[in-house]
């Protein structure tokens, strides 16, 4: 692998696992691309840094919520559930659909939560997501189907969306402003 071409794949947003691998592999050895103390590489490396995963906290607190989404979407995918009676409204029909997007919510913060990487796609899924789950709640509220405090229990995607939304983005990088220097009184 030649040097722009490791430099152009780690820079990049979306490359293959092994390829990416070669690339800093290369950099970090390579005597063209700067060696392990270089300037080049030290920017590279910021750049990679950037693109990397974003607080651990972030990804376990998104993780958690995956897994309790889980919890719930597993039963409602039946037509189940664990913690309510279905006499406040909510057929079998309602609780499958209400399963089979919270089963989505679930598999996409989970999959976010394991590979930062993927919040970018994620994120238009999660946003779809809670459109759907939005309109059919109000669509089932409107029709008195279900309770509005029944569909409460999905404002759990939402918090899921936001959490994918702010990992999507790249760490801010603190800019350092303006300092002038002063020199005997006088600023240069």
């Amino acid at each position: 692998m030649d040097c722009t071409s490791a430099q152009r794949l780690v820079l990049s947003n979306i490359a293959p696992v092994e390829q990416l691998t070669d690339a800093r592999t290369h950099i970090a050895n390579c005597a063209m691309c700067g060696g392990i103390n270089s300037a080049a590489q030290k920017t590279i490396q910021d750049k990679i840094s950037l693109r990397s995963n974003r607080s651990v906290w972030g990804r376990a607190f998104l993780g958690l919520l995956g897994l309790i989404q889980l919890f719930l979407a597993l039963p409602w995918l039946i037509g189940s559930t664990m913690f309510w009676s279905t006499s406040l409204g909510a057929d079998a029909a309602h609780l499958s659909r209400d399963g089979a997007l919270g089963f989505m919510f679930a598999t996409i913060a989970i999959a976010v939560a394991v590979a930062p990487r993927l919040a970018v796609f994620a994120l238009p899924i999660a946003l779809l997501l809670i459109i759907l789950q939005t309109v059919t709640g109000f669509v089932d509220h409107a029709n008195n189907d279900v309770l509005a405090s029944f569909e409460t229990i999905h404002m759990l995607g939402a918090v899921i969306g936001a959490s994918i939304a702010v990992l999507s983005f790249p760490k801010r990088v603190k800019k350092k402003g303006f300092s002038p220097q002063v020199i005997n009184g006088k600023s240069q």
